[in-house]
């Protein structure tokens, strides 16, 4: 085993000697077993233990290589190759070569034997068995030849000519045998499930046996029946069952998000083929059928909706939008049956010419809301009667002009104008709101001219009248069943010559004019005065023994009036002496108040005294 760095130019003559030996050694063996140092990098050797030729790379052995090319190779007895043995060019075995015969069914490039090949069972040329998985080359997509068809290739011509079983495009007609409805032409899944044709033009579904959807040439449809009626469109036909609550038909699809203005559950939208005459045309329509000899029925519906229609900013149980129009109706009811709504019904506004609320034929005449809170009636087209919430009721005559109005309540600054007429008043009293037709503070304003008021046209109060600023104005006949209170009738409220001929309780005779008093009172004058009753006289001022001033609440129109008066004598001065009461001759009357003097007279004297009953009234 030699030093391959040696020898050296210092070795000594015995030592280089020994040095090329061992390289001889070396070589002869083929550094075969050998162990050598300082080997030069690309040597080669023979390594007996594994029978390879391997290259020193300057730190280990490798292969010298993966094949060898030998121009020719003959073996003397058996041969034994243990790895891979690649021939090119030809190869001729002479002799029976042999060689290991593979297992059955081995499909590698092992050598077949010819026991292999028995073993294989391969059917033969003609009219072969084939059995396994066998294999061919795939054809050539749209191959109409008898070259065999591989999967491959079938599978190739179905996705491109024909309708895959996942999905896909069939092109061109797919006829099917007409089938019945228990063997059905194109049948899914179970027997008596899927489509027949019981009839030329006619295509059916049915379902285990049975027939659910029929189709004919002219376009109907029937679900549930045999039969598709040539003039209806879609015949639904089906039982209704499977519950104590059962639907024909329901829609419960959800909105989705996409949707953002309406969505509607079912819409018609009818039209006309051209120029045709047609009476009717419906979009909805209910009808009812047969019922059976024993079937107890208690409400049946047209059009029904369900309390659960809620949850909205508006909720509509049924919701109208047809314009104004000749024949346009949002609701029409021709049926003599009663309508009945258990809510409220609200009405639009309307007008004097077309109402809220009319008849059929006479659609200005009727009832509608001219404003909040009032309430109308017209005939017409004119305003007929209107009440407001003061309680207050106004008529108007057939122009539509006002006439009459009764008040709630009185106030001095409402009117009662009454044209020429006859008003019952049973009860209350009779006061209108301001506006149209009052004439001042007047209660009752009475406007008929004195030749239309005859006998025959009297207001007639049987109720209480009440006033304090005004009551009565006016030139017809009046009559009261009860008292007018106090100052219902003032001095400025009947004016002089109003009344021609007065009557009290009817019993006066003749036609001389009866005047009222202005003012009258009933005082004690002696002590301190006191008034006991009066009218229009506000107090009495107590000059001196049988001397007061009547001093008047509203003042008289002229001081020209007339007094008259009575006073109670006193027996302490003799029962001969009478009680007088006159003017103040050196007082003039005023239009505030009167100067008046009581005194007692006997025979051929007078004398003033105080009076305890002295009783006054004042005339103009």
């Amino acid at each position: 085993m030699a030093n391959w760095s040696n020898p050296t130019l210092t070795s000594t003559y015995s030592n280089f000697l020994a040095d090329l030996k061992a390289r001889d050694e070396d070589l002869a063996k083929q550094f075969d077993g050998q162990t050598v140092s300082n080997l030069v990098t690309g040597a080669i050797r023979w390594n007996s233990s594994i029978n390879r030729w391997q290259k020193w790379d300057g730190t280990s052995w490798g292969e010298l290589a993966s094949t060898y090319a030998l121009t020719g190779l003959s073996t003397t007895g058996a041969a034994s190759i243990g790895g891979a043995l690649t021939v090119t060019g030809a190869a001729a075995l002479n002799g029976g070569a042999t060689t290991t015969t593979a297992a059955t069914g081995d499909n590698s490039t092992t050598v077949a034997t010819t026991a292999f090949v028995k073993a294989q069972a391969y059917a033969t040329l003609a009219s072969p068995a084939l059995t396994g998985t066998p294999t061919a080359p795939t054809a050539a997509l749209g191959t109409n030849t008898t070259q065999l068809a591989t999967c491959a290739y079938v599978n190739s011509e179905i996705a491109n000519d024909a309708l895959l079983k996942t999905g896909g495009t069939l092109t061109g007609a797919l006829q099917v045998p007409s089938g019945t409805v228990g063997a059905n032409g194109l049948q899914v899944g179970a027997a008596g499930t899927g489509i027949y044709s019981p009839g030329a033009g006619i295509a059916a579904l049915a379902s285990a046996g049975t027939e659910v959807l029929r189709v004919t040439a002219a376009l109907g449809l029937a679900l549930g029946s045999t039969s598709a009626n040539a003039n209806v469109g879609f015949r639904h036909a089906k039982s209704i069952t499977g519950g104590t609550t059962a639907w024909a038909q329901f829609i419960d699809g959800t909105v989705q998000s996409d949707v953002t203005t309406s969505a509607i559950g079912i819409g018609t939208s009818l039209s006309t083929a051209g120029s045709q005459s047609i009476t009717t045309l419906v979009h909805y329509q209910a009808a009812a059928g047969t019922f059976g000899a024993s079937t107890s029925l208690t409400n049946q519906i047209g059009f029904s909706a369900s309390s659960t229609l809620d949850g909205a900013t508006n909720d509509y149980g049924f919701y109208g939008a047809i314009a104004a129009g000749t024949g346009n109706w949002n609701c029409f009811m021709v049926g003599a049956a009663p309508n009945y709504f258990a809510g409220q019904v609200q009405l639009g506004a309307g007008s004097t010419g077309t109402p809220s609320l009319s008849t059929n034929g006479d659609t200005d005449s009727g009832l509608y809301f001219p404003a909040a809170g009032q309430v109308a009636l017209v005939t017409n087209g004119a305003l007929s009667l209107l009440s407001d919430d003061n309680g207050d009721l106004s008529i108007y005559n057939a122009a539509g002009t006002f006439s009459h109005r009764f008040a709630n309540q009185p106030t001095a600054d409402r009117t009662i104008t009454l044209p020429d007429a006859n008003v019952t008043l049973v009860s209350g009293t009779m006061v209108p709101t301001t506006g149209s037709g009052a004439t001042g503070t007047w209660g009752i304003n009475v406007t008929g001219s004195a030749a239309s008021w005859t006998t025959g046209r009297t207001i007639s109060l049987t109720g209480s009248v009440t006033g304090t600023s005004g009551a009565f104005n006016g030139t017809g006949d009046l009559s009261f069943s009860t008292a007018i209170a106090a100052n219902a009738v003032g001095s400025t409220q009947i004016a002089n010559g109003a009344v021609g001929a007065g009557k009290l309780s009817g019993s006066q005779s003749g036609s001389a004019p009866l005047y009222g008093a202005r003012a009258w009172v009933n005082f004690n004058g002696t002590g301190t005065v006191a008034i006991a009753a009066s009218g229009n006289v506000s107090s009495i001022s107590d000059n001196t023994t049988g001397d007061y001033t009547v001093n008047f609440s509203t003042a008289m129109p002229t001081a020209s009036y007339c007094m008259c008066g009575t006073g109670e004598g006193n027996a302490t001065y003799g029962a001969s002496n009478i009680g007088m009461v006159s003017k103040r001759a050196s007082v003039a009357f005023t239009t505030a108040g009167a100067r008046v003097l009581t005194g007692e007279g006997g025979t051929g004297s007078a004398v003033p005294r105080d009076m305890s009953v002295i009783s006054v009234a004042f005339f103009c």
